[in-house]
């Protein structure tokens, strides 16, 4: 079931995110996360209801959508420089890895079947955090859309300036090369 959910819920964030105009990743992440601490609080409840137990280990699926949704956001906003997107992208891979191999070891191992209490919190925390990281990326994604229209404005205003001046030599050349040959 919980994987069902996963895979449904990573193709239907990711087809959202492709489709919409914006291409808004955050929303997904937003969800994501919401979900990861609904399920983790729900399986913390002492004594909690089995259907409230399914519940939660199925919307706790919901964390697999955040992958496909944050190497599309990389790639969006590296879009312009090849070579950060490509030590951005490998490095998240690389990461991700490193963290799924000793994650479940440490916060899931089988002597804390069926509660998991280290990892329920682990993962509140880890949800929390990634609002925090969801918000700055979000944020530092909007200056700077802001600021590129003023760079590239900037950048004209400097290449005109240069132009102007090439002009204005250009021009000093072939008024002294007139006073040249009317002198001759």
């Amino acid at each position: 079931g919980m994987t069902a959910f996963a895979i449904t819920s990573t193709l239907i964030c990711a087809t959202w995110t492709d489709a919409t105009r914006t291409r808004a990743r955050w929303p997904v992440l937003v969800y994501m996360s919401t979900c990861c601490i609904i399920a983790s609080i729900c399986l913390l409840v002492p004594r909690a209801p089995l259907g409230l137990r399914f519940f939660a280990w199925y919307i706790a699926g919901a964390s697999y959508a955040g992958q496909a949704t944050t190497f599309a956001w990389a790639n969006q906003i590296c879009a312009d420089d090849h070579a950060a997107r490509g030590v951005v992208l490998a490095s998240m891979n690389m990461w991700n890895n490193v963290v799924n191999a000793w994650w479940p070891l440490v916060f899931y191992p089988a002597t804390d079947a069926p509660r998991f209490i280290k990892g329920l919190w682990a993962m509140i925390g880890t949800s929390v955090a990634t609002l925090g990281v969801t918000w700055l990326v979000w944020y530092f994604e909007r200056r700077e859309k802001r600021e590129k229209p003023r760079g590239v404005e900037a950048a004209l205003a400097g290449e005109n300036a240069k132009g102007a001046r090439r002009l204005e030599e250009a021009s000093e050349k072939d008024v002294s090369k007139t006073d040249e040959q009317s002198q001759e």
